[in-house]
């Protein structure tokens, strides 16, 4: 088993290089680190540099709730695809502010029993009556372009509009099309998931091919947690995913995959030791958000997984 994660940042290099280092740490595991466009990439190459086993990628400027997120995800992926050596059974999405909780040892474990595993979960918004769903796709979002006049007033226009009212109209189509025509419903899940290489490569290829549905999720709020679903919910991989077919549930943290976060108003930031018995209960392998506030917690946990692999 040989794991590439795929990391997508723009924010407190210490904390990725900790993270890195942790998950590289005697595995023939690498690390693949997209760092957003739009930040200065000097921090995280120095903090970087001395892993042999971490790679930062070609960059793209990524804006919260673009299309962006896409391409920069795409590019971790054919990144970690094209790289030298054994190849990689699977592919870990992980963005930035995570930690591992359980060992590197575990989290191998799991993966080796669970090696035809699709860990991406999704329901059907396409079928969705929820107007906190169906302005996703309806509406037009261009959150990659947000300081443009006119993308502001457009913006506010559907808040003040539509969602104050809970009236949402079907600007676009509840479905989108593949490049043979055919009709895919849109699912959505979180944005980290972990994946196999047969997927991966699925994922990829179908992103070149099919330019028209790429076009579709441009306009889209928060592509980054539904264009990856749909392709796999639309594909036979649905079949290796953990229910089997999209199944409804009412908040975004039932979609979890592989990583626990909370997110009440905003996404928890876990700092202190004690958070980790949360944390160890949870059924996880990474949480979020951990950062270079968490070092009480990180060292802890690092403790904890030191003592697991040498009993």
């Amino acid at each position: 088993m040989r794991i590439a994660y795929l990391i997508l940042c723009h924010t407190d290099p210490d904390h990725i290089k900790r993270l890195t280092d942790k998950i590289t740490d005697r595995t023939g595991d690498e690390a693949f680190v997209h760092v957003d466009g739009k930040c200065d990439v000097r921090p995280f190459a120095q903090a970087l540099q001395e892993n042999p086993h971490v790679h930062l990628t070609p960059r793209v400027p990524v804006y919260w709730g673009g299309y962006s997120a896409i391409e920069a995800t795409i590019l971790l992926f054919r990144t970690a695809l094209a790289h030298a050596g054994q190849p990689f059974d699977r592919f870990v999405i992980l963005q930035g502010l995570e930690y591992p909780i359980r060992s590197n040892a575990a989290i191998h474990a799991f993966f080796e029993e669970n090696a035809d595993k699709e860990f991406i979960l999704a329901q059907n918004i396409s079928q969705s009556t929820d107007p906190k769903e169906i302005h996703k796709y309806s509406l037009y979002w261009y959150l990659d372009t947000p300081d443009k006049r006119w993308v502001r007033l457009l913006h506010e226009v559907n808040r003040s509009l539509f969602l104050a009212r809970g009236h949402i109209p079907h600007f676009k189509h509840s479905y989108v099309k593949n490049n043979n025509g055919e009709k895919m419903a849109i699912h959505q899940g979180c944005a980290q998931f972990g994946v196999t290489r047969d997927l991966a490569e699925y994922l990829v290829r179908f992103y070149e091919e099919n330019k028209g549905f790429n076009r579709y999720f441009h306009s889209m709020y928060a592509p980054d947690e539904a264009y990856f679903h749909t392709i796999v919910y639309n594909s036979p991989f649905v079949r290796h995913t953990p229910d089997g077919k999209a199944v409804a549930r009412p908040h975004l943290t039932d979609f979890e995959n592989l990583t626990y976060f909370e997110y009440p108003t905003t996404v928890t930031l876990f700092t202190e030791k004690k958070d980790w018995a949360k944390l160890r209960d949870s059924g996880f392998l990474f949480f979020r958000k951990a950062s270079s506030e968490s070092k009480e917690l990180l060292d802890y946990i690092d403790a904890q997984h030191l003592l697991q692999d040498n009993p």
